[in-house]
């Protein structure tokens, strides 16, 4: 007859991974996160300020921007040429 051992199976080697991801998620953004973040991003607020705004650090915000793809609106002059120094 075996005895069944429940303190060996409770250790970390012995559990099967198939529930843990690989990659932890300890703060998923929220909708309102990601919104108020595309939107200052593209409205050209600096990645300092909307870190501080959203309690996350800076590598967080990069990191989520360049995984979603966002790029900033830059704004286009109404003349053309009007970039030039003598027109």
């Amino acid at each position: 007859m075996r005895v069944f051992n429940a303190m060996r199976l409770t250790t970390q080697t012995e559990l099967p991974n198939i529930f843990v991801s690989k990659y932890r998620r300890r703060n998923a953004w929220t909708i309102m996160e990601r919104d108020k973040l595309r939107l200052d991003f593209e409205g050209g607020k600096r990645i300092k300020v909307i870190a501080y705004e959203l309690g996350r650090s800076q590598t967080a915000v990069n990191k989520y921007i360049s995984r979603v793809g966002l790029k900033r609106n830059r704004k286009k002059s109404s003349q053309p040429g009007s970039h030039l120094p003598y027109s």
